[in-house]
């Protein structure tokens, strides 16, 4: 190779060093300082865009968003950016049809364009398009988590939109987490009893939350109506009280089925185990019926090792509003023969309509602990005796 060739040889290399040597240090720059590198390399699709977000975010005039977009076009015609920026253009210039050309591009190309699928997302729940609105919010709550609330919100506006809750309940009915974490917000705040209802039929695990919602805020007798419906319809015809009377366990919710407490745990096999250390009183178990006035005998089937000179456990029927105790049975002694242990219970004509029937561990002359299996719990009516 002659001096000449040898040298243009050179001058190529260390050329293609300095532009490696620039491109690389553009792509460690242009998203901290994109002017800079737009003022060496005025093409840098990367420092273009960077511009055009920026620009976009502080709400610059359409017309910097707009050149901003065709040179990113020329140079990166792949990018989706410049869409996005006609999309913008559009809705400034009032027309829809071409914004949402432009924003449906723009996701064609990239899926994930937060800016194009949130435009796509308040454009449907405006026009009451719901159905295509919940689509592009679940879309945007897997691309952009950090703004995941924005989204339920959004979910929950749609929910409680008129014509807005069928799109709402096919989305919690397939277990949309989007609509789930919906339902955490409305629950609270919702006195529509009808779609608290239907939350209620679509994800069971809120009923227990609906009921006692409405017990709070309706009264025992409106939450039992939404309990009893929740029921299996073969269930809900064989009620008797109390409900689940052997403890094989059952997906109704409290109050109307047994509260568990500390202590106290169901059986794979049927029954309650409970333990109580001997101190104190000490809640076990409870559960609120509606047994309507007349006489009935109460009958706790249990086994297990308790002593007369220790704690003891106790059955007690209250009237659930004023907490008037209207039964008691103390269970003294058990063993590991299974023993039956009744109670007479009047339930008075007036101001006692709704019941709360009650385990208790309460001490006794020693602090001596004690446990037990409650096997059955029964309640019968008493026939009257006649004259």
């Amino acid at each position: 190779m002659d001096r000449l060739a040898r040298g243009a040889w050179v001058a190529l290399l260390a050329g293609a060093a300095l532009v490696a040597a620039t491109l690389a240090w553009a792509r460690l720059t242009y998203a901290e300082a994109p002017q800079s590198v737009l003022g060496l390399l005025p093409w840098h699709p990367g420092a273009l865009l960077e511009v055009g977000e920026a620009a976009r975010r502080a709400d610059s005039p359409q017309a910097e968003l707009t050149s901003v977009g065709k040179k990113v076009m020329r140079m990166a015609p792949l990018f989706e950016a410049p869409l996005v920026y006609v999309g913008l253009d559009s809705v400034a210039a009032g027309d829809r049809d071409a914004a949402r050309r432009a924003f449906l591009a723009a996701i064609h190309r990239q899926p994930r364009n937060v800016p194009a699928l949130s435009w796509l997302a308040a454009d449907a729940i405006m026009h009451e398009q719901f159905d295509q609105a919940v689509s592009w919010l679940d879309q945007l709550r897997r691309v952009d988590p950090p703004n995941a609330n924005v989204y339920v919100e959004a979910m929950v506006s749609i929910a409680l939109a008129p014509g807005g809750n069928e799109a709402f309940e096919r989305e919690l009915g397939r277990k949309s987490p989007l609509a789930t974490a919906a339902v955490e917000k409305i629950l609270p705040v919702s006195n529509d009893l009808g779609l608290l209802m239907r939350i209620g039929e679509l994800a069971a695990e809120f009923r227990p939350r609906i009921v006692g919602k409405l017990v709070r805020e309706k009264g025992a007798e409106s939450a039992f109506v939404a309990w009893l419906a929740f029921l299996p319809t073969i269930e809900a015809q064989r009620l008797s009280w109390p409900y689940d009377p052997a403890f094989v366990g059952s997906d109704a919710s409290p109050p109307f089925n047994w509260e568990l407490f500390a202590d106290a745990e169901r059986l794979n096999e049927g029954g309650l185990r409970v333990r109580y250390s001997g101190r104190g009183s000490q809640q076990l178990a409870r559960q609120t019926m509606l047994l309507g006035p007349g006489s009935y005998r109460l009958t706790a089937h249990m086994d297990g090792e308790l002593s007369e000179s220790g704690g003891g456990f106790v059955w007690s029927m209250a009237c659930a509003r004023d907490k008037r105790i209207i039964s008691e049975t103390r269970v003294a002694a058990l063993s590991d023969t299974l023993s039956a242990h009744s109670a007479e219970i009047s339930v008075p004509t007036v101001g006692c309509d709704l019941q709360t029937l009650s385990l208790e561990g309460r001490p006794g002359p020693l602090a001596t602990r004690a446990r037990a299996t409650v096997r059955r719990v029964t309640i019968e009516p008493v026939a009257e005796r006649t004259q």
